[in-house]
């Protein structure tokens, strides 16, 4: 996992998008000035020279279409996560996009290898670690999520949408 980061206009951090296996990322999608990556996990990155890019894209215009789409997508559902208001949905919300994309199915549950720190997801949805691991307390007793004993997380994505959270 990978994410793009840029300073807000009071100086925090804030995230742009949450990148994984075959997405293309890259400093000419962004109009902002100051964007930075930064690996949530081991990342392995493919460097496209312009040359190739275009190249590629004239013979196969429909890969740079296809990239571009998924590219607005990906932006698009991380927007839609960050504009929920409350934080305890926003980062249910988060965690099953975040499983669903990078997690691995198991039957009723998701399992999210420990990539993720809880600072991570205090950054992305804009409040403290603490807050974080309150929820997860409460996501714990709710039967939400489950702490497995190798660090990672089961999170039950569909249990989670059956309770209808609002965004």
């Amino acid at each position: 996992m990978l994410r793009t980061i840029t300073c807000g206009i009071e100086g925090e951090l804030l995230t742009l998008g949450v990148w994984g296996n075959g997405d293309v990322v890259g400093w000419e999608q962004n109009l902002l000035q100051e964007v930075g990556a930064e690996c949530l996990s081991w990342v392995e990155a493919r460097l496209l020279p312009v040359e190739q890019l275009q190249c590629s894209c004239q013979q196969e215009p429909s890969w740079i279409q296809e990239a571009t789409l998924q590219h607005i997508q990906r932006c698009q559902e991380m927007i839609r996560i960050l504009q929920c208001r409350k934080l305890y949905p926003k980062l249910l919300h988060l965690l099953v996009w975040i499983a669903q994309r990078f997690g691995t199915s198991e039957g009723e549950s998701y399992r999210l290898n420990p990539a993720l720190t809880r600072q991570d997801l205090s950054e992305i949805i804009g409040t403290t670690r603490v807050t974080v691991t309150r929820f997860f307390h409460l996501y714990e007793q709710a039967k939400l999520l489950r702490r497995l004993k190798d660090r990672s997380l089961a999170i039950y994505a569909e249990k989670i949408k059956k309770i209808g959270l609002d965004y």
